[in-house]
């Protein structure tokens, strides 16, 4: 039995298959949904039918189709579900932030979280499809605010813009089986986190500032009876709770993701951006170079009427040309 399939944004459900007679090809995000079913009297008992996929993203079109089929195990659907594994990559990095209040960053135009959250899937059925996406759970319908070094409960919570949406994984439009899935960790380090309601970017999740959201793994499998994508796992990530900020309230976070994140080598001791609150006292202290001493004294003796070190420096370097300045008897 071989199927035709396409996926249709405008299907109520993110992943029900919907019979069409024609393939149409998708935009990212990804809702997919079913077209044309052919029965065959060779298809096996447990393998799904092929099906066939065209799709466009933005920026590229892919004009060749591809198909795949999809076989799952003859086992109970609980112990499946505790034969899969869900392990955060970074969950040590996690556990640092464990006696802090971990703060993510959001930004109108969407910022990235770090620590990242990737994880490692074992247990999925080799042979199988399986589709991955992230949402973030308000924890509670609280609202806080940082003072006196510490979080506290601020009144009640605003209201949602709308449902949370899950943000996919890029590699859903392949159709990966269960063994491509576990080659690898899965990694969501394109998602930023914004909080405008206008951000149309694919890979923004909007979210209310000043509240606490738990990231959500999510797992949706392939059913071969039926040729649907139904949701199989939700596994909350507490230990990667975090509250939403515009900018970082505690700065032992701020040192704690500086000295840990390998693209904050500027922000460290001795970069050129390192932040004013992590300099020592010793630089503080410490003399300026000669060259800079012998501006600021020639600056001091100079009578000019403008006080901006670029007037100084020029006045300085014109009574170099002042033949008053010399002796010549």
């Amino acid at each position: 039995m071989c199927s035709n399939y396409s996926w249709s944004p405008q299907s109520s459900n993110p992943f029900e298959l919907q019979q069409q007679q024609e393939l149409t090809p998708f935009t990212l995000p990804l809702t997919p949904t079913p077209t044309t079913i052919n029965d065959s009297p060779n298809l096996q008992e447990n393998q799904s039918p092929c099906f066939k996929v065209e799709e466009s993203i933005p920026l590229f079109k892919q004009e060749e189709s591809f198909q795949l089929t999809a076989t799952s195990e003859e086992i109970k659907l609980d112990d499946l579900k505790d034969r899969i594994t869900i392990k955060l990559v970074e969950e040590k990095l996690f556990n640092k932030f464990k006696d802090l209040q971990l703060e993510m960053v959001i930004t109108k135009a969407g910022r990235n979280l770090f620590p990242k959250l990737n994880f490692a899937v074992e247990g999925l059925e080799p042979d199988n499809c399986y589709l991955f996406s992230v949402m973030f759970k308000r924890v509670d319908n609280l609202k806080y605010k940082y003072t006196k070094n510490q979080w506290i409960e601020n009144g009640p919570a605003d209201d949602e813009y709308h449902e949370q949406k899950e943000f996919p994984h890029a590699s859903n439009t392949q159709f990966q089986n269960g063994k491509q899935w576990m080659e690898s960790d899965i990694s969501f380090a394109k998602l930023k986190l914004t909080n405008n309601q206008q951000n149309s970017s694919k890979n923004a999740v909007f979210l209310r500032s000043l509240h606490k959201y738990c990231p959500v793994l999510i797992i949706y499998r392939f059913e071969p009876e039926n040729s649907t994508f139904t949701k199989f796992i939700e596994k909350e990530i507490t230990c990667s709770t975090f509250i939403t900020v515009t900018a970082y309230q505690n700065s032992a976070v701020t040192k704690l993701k500086v000295d840990n994140n390998p693209f904050a080598k500027g922000f460290r001791d001795g970069g050129r951006k390192r932040s004013r609150c992590y300099q020592s006292e010793e630089s503080e202290s410490s003399p300026p170079p000669p060259a800079k001493q012998k501006y600021l004294q020639a600056a001091a003796e100079t009578n000019s009427l403008f006080s901006t070190p670029f007037f100084n420096t020029l006045n300085y370097f014109q009574n170099w040309y002042n033949p008053n300045m010399y002796d010549f008897k």
